[in-house]
């Protein structure tokens, strides 16, 4: 019921909206697990009136878990007047710093980097830079380096690559390449997507199509359409004799 509650409101008369989602702020403090809280504030953020923002964000820096909590509040943020924004950032950088499980917090890191002034740009780099699992490790330093100076970014997805060759799994080593792949210089893509490449016979079927699937219609990689089309139809011939 609360769930729907932020949908209903926006098809409401203003002077009934208020009070409906007045009614889903004060159910999504009182929400368990903390999951739902973070969820539900998230839901409403976009809906909410400025005069309710205040008791959102109290609700959000009240949620005990910091991966919840940086949820809630990242999610808050663009919504908060300009003036106040920052410090909404830094709080939730704090909480996304406070994570102790890695893939949590690369994926906290991510959502917030758009958001982040350089000044916590540069905090949650080093945080990145960090974090033990290699895998994890390339997607948040990927995921940052989007939102650097095009000056930094080089550097920053070196960093990134470097950190997806030590992954193991074949299958994640190639994902973690192909997610970088976009980004880098076109000097530097050849290399990397030949990496892709020669990692392909070590990767199963269904994530490998996955794989080279998602790189051919993301228009980043410059893939023309005939590239495409001797794809599927290499699929369609390889699918005979390998199910």
């Amino acid at each position: 019921r609360v769930e729907a509650l932020p949908a209903l409101a926006t098809h409401l008369p203003e002077a009934e909206r208020y009070a409906v989602l007045r009614e889903a702020l004060d159910a999504a403090r009182g929400t368990a697990p903390e999951s739902e809280s973070a969820r539900t504030l998230a839901m409403l953020a976009p809906v909410l009136p400025e005069a309710l923002l205040p008791e959102a964000l109290e609700a959000a820096s009240a949620i005990p878990d910091s991966g919840e909590r940086a949820v809630a509040l990242t999610a808050l943020a663009p919504w908060i007047p300009a003036e106040e924004r920052d410090a909404v950032l830094d709080q939730a950088l704090s909480a996304a710093l406070a994570i102790e499980w890695e893939y949590q917090k690369t994926e906290t890191l991510t959502a917030l980097a758009p958001l982040l002034p350089v000044k916590c740009l540069q905090q949650a780099l080093e945080v990145a830079r960090g974090i033990e699992a290699p895998a994890c490790r390339s997607e948040a330093l990927t995921g940052l380096a989007r939102h650097v100076t095009p000056e930094r970014r080089d550097a920053i997805l070196a960093e990134a690559r470097a950190a997806a060759r030590d992954v193991e799994a074949n299958g994640a080593r190639a994902g973690a390449l192909a997610a970088l792949a976009p980004l880098v210089g076109i000097a530097e893509r050849t290399p990397v997507l030949q990496e892709i490449l020669d990692l392909a016979p070590r990767i199963r079927r269904r994530s490998l199509i996955k794989l080279l699937t998602r790189m051919l219609t993301d228009d980043r990689l410059g893939f023309d359409d005939g590239a495409r089309v001797a794809f599927a139809e290499d699929l369609a011939e390889v699918s005979r004799w390998w199910p």
